[in-house]
């Protein structure tokens, strides 16, 4: 899964590999990148 941040009207979008925009998760006004493990029970989210 390869997306790249783009900025449309100061605004931050995820741009996935088919060219689909999704809105960024902001936090502290830091952009949020969520990051999927495979692991023997399915994909989970890594939480900090």
């Amino acid at each position: 899964m390869n997306k790249k941040l783009v900025y449309v009207d100061e605004v931050p979008f995820w741009m996935t590999a088919d060219g689909r925009l999704e809105v960024a998760e902001l936090r502290n006004g830091r952009v949020v990148e969520h990051i999927m493990l495979r692991t023997s029970h399915g994909l989970q989210l890594l939480r900090s």
